[in-house]
C-alpha cells in the first residue's frame, strides 16, 4: 500500500501555508503538540538534538499513533476538518475535543525546517511506519509528492509518534527555556493528564506549565473569572461558560507579556491584547492573564485565523465578546488602581506610624492641599517608585511639612512652644496660648523679683524705660557704641512693656473671663490667632532672655 501514500497539493499553497504562516518556532511546534493532544497522548517531549554540529527538534508523544492507512487518508490529507468527522470532533478515546480543524497544521513545520521524519505506530501494530518529507523535493514535484516510506521495528507495547525536524531555518541555536515559555503561552489545556516537557541539547528539562506564563512570585493581585465585574459581564460570562484568570504583577511587565490571551479548548486563538480598552492606562503595564472562550470554536463560519493568533472581531458574536472583555478589563484596571494605592499608602503610613489623613489635616494653612497632592502622587498607582526611594521622599516631605507644621514653622522660643504644643495639637488653642503666657508671667516674676501683682501690673512694673526692674534692650545699646540712639532704646523698652501688658489684656484676660465657645463660634479666636499670639510671645520671650536686672 506504500505506493498509495502521497501528498497532493499545489506547490504555491504549500509555500504560502508553510513558510509564511508559521515562521516562529513555538507556533510551529505547537501544531505538533496539538496533534499529540488530539491523539490522546498523556506525555509530549520536545527534544533539542545536536547532530554533527546541526540542531534538530524532536517531538515525541505516547498517543495512539497512526497506521499506514491513517497516514495515507488522514495525516497527508491537506484541508481535512476533523470537526465534521463522524466521531463528532472527539479524539479516538472520546475524552477530548480535538483542536485540529483546518488540516493545515502539518505544513507548519516547513516554516522552520526543510526535512521531516515521522515515525508512528499503533499499539497493535507489528512495526512502526517511517515517513520522510523533503521541502525541496516537494517544490520540484508537479502537485503529487510521494514521500519516502519505510518500516522500523519497535517494541510491541509501544505506541505513539516521533517527529524529527531538520534543516532548521535559523541562524541562532534553539533556546529550550524560551521555547518552553513560548509554548506555555500557546496552550491552556485543562486536562491534568497531559504533560509537556522541553529538553535542551544538554539535557536540561523545562516543564511547560502555567507558572512559566504567569510567575506566581511576581503576582501582586489576581481576578478569577467568573467573578464580580458588573451584572452585564457576569451574565455574559455565565451564559458562554467563560473562565480565566487576570493577574497584576508587582513590577511592569515586558511588552510581550502584557495583555490577556484568549484560548479555545486549550489552544491559543488570540494573542495577548486589551481588546481596544484604554490601553494608555498605566494599569495595563502590569496586567496579564488568560481567558478560555471555548464557544468560539463552535461558531460557523470559523472566526479564528488559520495561524491561531487572532480572532475576526468584525462579526456580531465576536464584537459582543470584545465589548464584554473591555468592560471586564475596565473593572480590573479600576480595582488595581484602588488596591495598589491602598497597599502603597498602608506601607508608607506604617513606616511613618501615622495616617496621611491625620498628618495633612493637622496642617491648617494653604500648604495642606499641595502636601496632600504630593503624598497622593508618591503612592499613586501610576507612579512606579522603588520602595526605598518612596521612603526617602516621604521622610523628606515630613521634614519639610511635619504634622502640625503651622506651629513648627513659626520656630517659636522653646519656652513658648513647650507649654503650648500639647494643647495646640489637640485643637485646644485657648489653653495653648494660656499655658505659654503663664510660663512667661512666671519667668518675669522670677527674674524681676516682683510678686503679689496681677499679670498686667507685673508687666507694667517689670518693663519700661524708667523705674523698671528689667531692661530688655540694654545689651544691644551697650554694644552698639552709641550707634543706637537713646530714644530708640527708650522706645524699645517702652514698647516691650506695652506689648507684654497688651498681650495680657488683649488675649489672656478675654480668654479668662469670656465663654470660649462664643469666641470660637464667631471666629474671634482661631488657630491663626493662637499662632500669631504665640509668635508675639516668642519675640517677648527672647527679649526677656536678653534682659538685665537694674
Amino acid at each position: 500500500m506504500t505506493n498509495d501514500i502521497k501528498l497532493e497539493f499545489e506547490p504555491r499553497t504549500i509555500e504560502h501555508l508553510g513558510l509564511q504562516m508559521y515562521s516562529h518556532l513555538p507556533n510551529a511546534i505547537a501544531e505538533l503538540v496539538a496533534n499529540s493532544y488530539d491523539a490522546d497522548a498523556t506525555e509530549v517531549t520536545v527534544q533539542i538534538h545536536n547532530v554533527g554540529g546541526k540542531e534538530e527538534v524532536l517531538v515525541i508523544d505516547n498517543g495512539h499513533g497512526m497506521s499506514e492507512g491513517d497516514l495515507a487518508t488522514k495525516y497527508l490529507r491537506i484541508g481535512r476538518n476533523r470537526r465534521i468527522d463522524p466521531d463528532g470532533g472527539k479524539s479516538e478515546s472520546g475524552r477530548r475535543l480535538v483542536s485540529g480543524k483546518k488540516g493545515i497544521g502539518k505544513l507548519a513545520l516547513f516554516g522552520i525546517g526543510t526535512t521531516i521524519r515521522l515515525e508512528t505506530k499503533r499499539s497493535k501494530g507489528l512495526s512502526s511506519m517511517v515517513l520522510k518529507l523533503d521541502w525541496d523535493e516537494m517544490l520540484e514535484s508537479s502537485g503529487y509528492y510521494y514521500p519516502k516510506v519505510s518500516k522500523s521495528d519497535k517494541p510491541a507495547s509501544w505506541s505513539g509518534t516521533i517527529i524529527s525536524l531538520g534543516g532548521l531555518r535559523r541562524a541562532s541555536k534553539v533556546d529550550a527555556e524560551a521555547l518552553a515559555r513560548g509554548l506555555s503561552r500557546l496552550f491552556n489545556y485543562g486536562d491534568s493528564e497531559f504533560k509537556i516537557t522541553v529538553i535542551s541539547a544538554s539535557g536540561q528539562q523545562y516543564q511547560v506549565t502555567r507558572d512559566l506564563r504567569i510567575n506566581a512570585d511576581n503576582v501582586d493581585f489576581s481576578w478569577t473569572i467568573p467573578g464580580s465585574f458588573g451584572s452585564a459581564v457576569d451574565a455574559y460570562v455565565a451564559e458562554k461558560k467563560i473562565t480565566g484568570l487576570v493577574v497584576a504583577s508587582k513590577k511592569p511587565l515586558r511588552q510581550a507579556m502584557r495583555g490577556v490571551t484568549l484560548y479555545a479548548n486549550g489552544r491559543l486563538i488570540n494573542e495577548p491584547e486589551f481588546f481596544g480598552s484604554a490601553e494608555s492606562s498605566f494599569a495595563f503595564s502590569y496586567l496579564t492573564g488568560y481567558i478560555d472562550v471555548d464557544f468560539l470554536d463552535e461558531l460557523v463560519p470559523d472566526v479564528i485565523a488559520s495561524d491561531r493568533r487572532a480572532i475576526n472581531w468584525e462579526l456580531e458574536s465576536t464584537n459582543e465578546l470584545r465589548l464584554r472583555l473591555v468592560d471586564l478589563l475596565t473593572v480590573v484596571a479600576s480595582e488595581w488602581r484602588t488596591e495598589r494605592t491602598k497597599r502603597k499608602r498602608a506601607r508608607a503610613e506604617g513606616r511613618q506610624d501615622k495616617s496621611f489623613e491625620s498628618w495633612t489635616s493637622s496642617v491648617k494653612g494653604p500648604e495642606r492641599q499641595p502636601l496632600e497632592r504630593m503624598l497622593s502622587t508618591i503612592v499613586s498607582p501610576d507612579v512606579d517608585i522603588p520602595e526605598n526611594l518612596q521612603d526617602e521622599l516621604v521622610e523628606d516631605l515630613e521634614r519639610i511639612a511635619p504634622p502640625f507644621a503651622d506651629l513648627l514653622w513659626r520656630h517659636l522660643h522653646p519656652d513658648v512652644q513647650g507649654p503650648a504644643q500639647a494643647d495646640y495639637e489637640l485643637g485646644r488653642y485657648f489653653h495653648a496660648i494660656d499655658e505659654a503666657i503663664k510660663r512667661y508671667v512666671t519667668d518675669v516674676e522670677i527674674k524681676s523679683q516682683i510678686s503679689d501683682q496681677s499679670a498686667y501690673s507685673l508687666m507694667m512694673s517689670a518693663f519700661g524705660h524708667a523705674k523698671s526692674k528689667l531692661h530688655v534692650f540694654h545689651k544691644y545699646f551697650a554694644i552698639s557704641e552709641n550707634h543706637i540712639s537713646p530714644s530708640t532704646a527708650e522706645n524699645v523698652e517702652e514698647g516691650h512693656k506695652f506689648l507684654s501688658a497688651g498681650l495680657i489684656r488683649a488675649v489672656r484676660n478675654p480668654l479668662a473671663h469670656q465663654e470660649k465657645e462664643k469666641l470660637l463660634s464667631c471666629g474671634a479666636f482661631t488657630h491663626e490667632d493662637c499662632l500669631d499670639a504665640l509668635s508675639l510671645l516668642s519675640h517677648l520671650r527672647r527679649r526677656l532672655d536678653d534682659s538685665v536686672v537694674v
